[in-house]
């Protein structure tokens, strides 16, 4: 059976001419070999001296290569490239200093996938001028989520941030890795004019996030209660600008 290695960008996600076929391999084995070859070669340019492991991987979801494995007749997921980049980024970097996501800490887990789908009132633009800034708890184990009324912005524990404008916002995503339970396995993916903005479930501030994402016109709670139930390896689209 022929294994073949299609190459999509993060950077691109969703278009389909940005993907390219890498090249057809006899075994399995070997067409993972070349996928890992592929996120090593991206984690390798992106890495500097002194980066965490959660800002390596930030900037491969952002910018790097995401290839996948297809055969005939296969299902299921036969290489998740998100899901190795994480391994790989843990060995290649040092521990962040609050822990490498926070979810364990004095015996005990924090649980996952405990978003729920709140109650909110009509729906509000998404570039609402009047909307104070809403953030959440202490503590940044996953980095720290805020908004205000002129978009999101998101703090790696490291201490490096990114931004994403209301304006600028043309997507919301949920992305979820068969990494659980102790690895974070539940991303928010906000895609705007530039790199896409990932934030992991574990972050301080996500469940207000949750709530403000909740009143974009037309946001998908039904997206956000089938990826909590997901088993990994998914991405759901919540909410798209008309």
């Amino acid at each position: 059976m022929p294994f073949q290695v299609i190459v999509a960008d993060n950077f691109h996600y969703m278009d389909e001419s940005e993907s390219c076929e890498y090249g057809t391999f006899d075994t399995l084995e070997l067409a993972v070999a070349a996928a890992r070859r592929i996120v090593d070669e991206c984690l390798a340019a992106a890495y500097t001296s002194g980066m965490s492991a959660a800002e390596l991987f930030q900037r491969y979801v952002a910018f790097g290569k995401d290839p996948y494995i297809v055969a005939p007749g296969a299902s299921g997921v036969l290489f998740s490239a998100w899901d190795y980049a994480r391994e790989r980024c843990a060995l290649m970097c040092a521990p962040d200093k609050a822990g490498a996501s926070g979810q364990e800490q004095n015996g005990t887990v924090t649980p996952h996938r405990s978003f729920q789908a709140a109650s909110h009132s009509a729906p509000r633009c998404a570039g609402n001028e009047d909307e104070p800034d809403r953030s959440e708890g202490s503590g940044d184990g996953g980095g720290k989520v805020s908004f205000d009324a002129a978009g999101v912005a998101y703090t790696l524990p490291g201490g490096a941030s990114q931004r994403v404008a209301w304006a600028d916002l043309r997507a919301v995503e949920l992305v979820v890795t068969a990494g659980g339970p102790f690895a974070e396995d539940v991303f928010w993916v906000l895609r705007g004019a530039g790199p896409p903005l990932l934030i992991p479930q574990s972050a301080n501030g996500s469940e207000a996030l949750l709530a403000r994402l909740q009143e974009l016109p037309g946001f998908d709670n039904q997206a956000v209660i089938a990826a909590m139930a997901s088993v990994g390896n998914e991405r759901f689209l919540c909410w798209a600008r008309d």
